[in-house]
């Protein structure tokens, strides 16, 4: 389920100048799993990964780096992967 989603998804962010000036490339089955969940649009995730305006090196991803923008946050491979996703608001009501 999750693999369809996630190459229409890699399809629409494909070629996207990301906010490093690298080439996003994906969204992992992974990613596409937590935008479903989370309730994560494609727009939402493709703004964050063009116009971060937070990132510092992932400590759970080698050769990655966890973005943010307003209420996204997403890891993102230098390879150009979308690793996951979260939705920062949803996190701040649960507590």
């Amino acid at each position: 389920m999750y693999a369809v989603q996630a190459k229409r998804y890699s399809k629409e962010i494909y070629g996207t100048k990301a906010y490093d000036g690298s080439i996003a490339r994906k969204v992992s089955n992974h990613a596409a799993r937590r935008m479903n969940e989370r309730d994560i649009s494609m727009s939402e995730v493709k703004d964050t990964v063009t116009n971060a305006n937070i990132s510092y090196p992932s400590l759970q991803h080698e050769n990655a780096k966890v973005i943010r923008k307003d209420n996204t946050q997403a890891v993102y491979s230098d390879n150009g992967t979308v690793i996951t996703v979260v939705n920062l608001r949803s996190i701040m009501e649960d507590e």
